[in-house]
């Protein structure tokens, strides 16, 4: 089923995502968080979804956010809003401080998602960062 996720359609992708997380294979995590910057919104979607359910059932949080962190400097756009959006999921309060440049980024869903990622993350640190983009 992993061989899927490299295949060329974006469904089937997707589907092979969710059937991953349905059958809860643990070593598909690796592979699934790099999907997370898919240039196919739903795919990357899906994937940040899967890994926020998949990686604390399987204590995997640490290994995946390092993943995850990974992809923001090749990420441009939606992937990159998906990216962010995915380490707020998975809830490592100190990965704030990988997202928090990217208030600058003139992209308005990623700033959008950064703000986001920084409240499910409850990140008090970034209180100032926040409001100095406000202004």
């Amino acid at each position: 089923m992993r061989g899927y996720l490299s295949d060329s359609e974006p469904a089937v992708r997707a589907t092979a995502i969710g059937t991953l997380q349905r059958l809860e294979d643990e070593d598909s995590i690796e592979d699934i968080a790099k999907l997370v910057a898919d240039p196919d919104s739903n795919v990357g979607k899906t994937a940040g979804a899967a890994i926020a359910i998949m990686a604390p059932r399987f204590e995997k949080v640490d290994e995946t956010v390092e993943v995850v962190k990974d992809l923001l400097p090749r990420a441009k756009g939606k992937p990159l809003a998906n990216v962010i959006e995915a380490i707020g999921k998975l809830g490592r309060r100190d990965s704030y401080e990988a997202i928090i440049e990217y208030l600058e980024n003139p992209d308005s869903d990623v700033r959008a998602n950064v703000a986001r990622a920084c409240a499910a993350l409850r990140a008090e640190e970034a209180v100032d960062a926040l409001i100095d983009r406000l202004r």
